[in-house]
C-alpha cells in the first residue's frame, strides 16, 4: 500500500475515526512509530505465492 498522506494526518484521521483522546505527547509517539508501523503490517500482507499454485482451500487429514 502505498500513500502520499504525511504520518501525522493519518495518525490524526484514525485516532478521530476510533474515538480515541490522547495527549499531546502520546500523540507526537504515535506520529513518530506510525512509519514503522505501517511498514510492518504491509510486510505482513506481503506473502510471496507462487502463481501456479492453487491456495489449499479444504483440509483433508487422511490424503
Amino acid at each position: 500500500m502505498s500513500t502520499t498522506t504525511d504520518p501525522k494526518t493519518t495518525v490524526e484521521v484514525l485516532l478521530a475515526a476510533a474515538g480515541l483522546t490522547v495527549t499531546p505527547e502520546e500523540f507526537d509517539a504515535i506520529v513518530r512509530s506510525y512509519p514503522d508501523v505501517r511498514a510492518r503490517i504491509d510486510a505482513m500482507y506481503a506473502v510471496p505465492m507462487a502463481k501456479e499454485e492453487e491456495p489449499q482451500l479444504v483440509f483433508t487429514p487422511f490424503v
